[in-house]
């Protein structure tokens, strides 16, 4: 019996330093695991204050007009597109009860509104070369009415504004062009 006693002892020693080793390994894999999630969380916060900070600046970037006092209303229709003349009276009704709103200073309907939605077009000039590292196109939109410009907020440098004999059928097509894409 005393032989056996021995036994237990010197086979619970064993074990208990073979528990310490293992958790010595097991404990060193944990450390690692931990310290590499503590990175990417660090490195994930960062991006995302930077991410916000971008956005910010964006959206605090000068566009040309004032954004703070615009408010755009869309239509879609699902299907096929109702005649033409049934989109102009729905255009004429919703301007006629936008511009109606106490406060409203003015109301001006647009295909694809700036910053809403993009219609690229090539605009060659003739006799003109395209400028090197000039792009190919440029950005616009289709205005629907004469009161464009002043619903904007965008003041007219040179030339004229469009006017209603511009809306009618018929009518020769009339583009008013930014500063910068005259100059180029």
């Amino acid at each position: 019996v005393p032989a056996l006693a021995g036994a237990r002892v010197a086979a619970g020693e064993a074990l208990k330093q073979g528990t310490a080793r293992a958790r010595g390994g097991r404990g060193w894999l944990r450390g690692a695991l931990v310290a590499g999630q503590l990175a990417a969380t660090l490195v994930l916060l960062a991006a995302s204050g930077l991410f916000l900070r971008s956005l910010r600046a964006a959206q605090d970037a000068p566009v040309g007009y004032p954004l703070q006092r615009l408010a755009t209303v869309g239509a879609w229709y699902q299907g096929e597109a109702p005649p033409v003349a049934e989109v102009d009276a729905l255009r004429a009704r919703a301007l006629a009860a936008a511009r109606a709103v106490p406060g409203v200073v003015a109301a001006s309907a647009v295909y694809f509104a700036p910053l809403h939605g993009l219609m690229m077009a090539s605009a060659r000039v003739p006799g003109r070369d395209v400028a090197t590292g000039a792009p190919p196109g440029t950005v616009f939109a289709t205005v629907g009415d004469a009161e464009f410009l002043r619903t904007m907020g965008i003041p007219l440098v040179r030339g004229r504004d469009f006017t209603a004999d511009d809306e009618r059928a018929g009518a020769p097509k009339v583009a008013l062009v930014s500063a910068r894409f005259a100059r180029t």
